[in-house]
């Protein structure tokens, strides 16, 4: 799904609940590429942050609630080079 829709990925995690029961171990690594010219341009900007910092952030609060029940749960974040200006 399109981690930066918050409709989409709200989909994707239920979809996840009503297929596999409650989430146990969310591993979160999306990203969209901007190279270089990313800092510069304001759309491909919004779009790294969108895939990146506001994707991770919304699966946490969606995912969290069900490894708090159980009392157990991992939440993994995986970056690539771009995440370093590369």
């Amino acid at each position: 799904c399109d981690v930066s829709d918050p409709a989409a990925l709200r989909a994707g995690v239920d979809r996840v609940r009503s297929e596999f029961g409650p989430p146990e171990v969310v591993v979160h690594a999306a990203g969209a590429a901007a190279g270089a010219g990313g800092l510069r341009d304001e759309g491909a900007w919004r779009s790294v942050i969108a895939s990146r910092l506001d994707a991770a952030m919304a699966l946490a609060r969606l995912t969290l609630p069900d490894m708090a029940s159980r009392g157990w749960g991992r939440l993994v974040f995986v970056g690539g080079p771009g995440s370093r200006g590369e």
